[in-house]
């Protein structure tokens, strides 16, 4: 997804808006991605139901800490290296999901200095 040059002006509105919806659902893909090896993972190392798996990282993912106790060591090794991915997780998708209102936001500031 390659940017708009800041000495060309900005893309249309239209253009814009499917930069910002293209965006958005890579950030919720990203989001889905990271929820679901989480599932899987709680599913198949600590026998979770899908239903408790999908709790069970979604807590992880939110920062919240764990429903059900952890009792063996590969759940337990599973569990603290999707608690340190999830942060970074987040802030990618968060970051991507921003990037096209932030870039334009800049892009505009930066014509209206030079015009001054």
């Amino acid at each position: 997804m390659a940017f708009e040059n800041l000495k060309r002006a900005p893309f249309s509105k239209q253009q814009f808006y499917k930069r910002v919806l293209l965006s958005i659902l890579l950030g919720v893909f990203t989001v889905s991605a990271m929820i679901g090896t989480g599932m899987i993972g709680f599913h198949t190392i600590e026998g979770l139901s899908w239903i408790d798996s999908y709790l069970q990282a979604a807590l992880f993912f939110g920062g919240m800490g764990t429903e059900h106790e952890i009792k063996s060591w590969e759940g337990k090794l599973f569990a603290g290296t999707y608690a340190i991915c999830c942060p970074f997780s987040l802030v990618a998708a968060i970051s991507i999901m921003l990037m096209p209102l932030l870039r334009r936001f800049l892009h505009k500031f930066h014509i209206d200095l030079e015009k001054k």
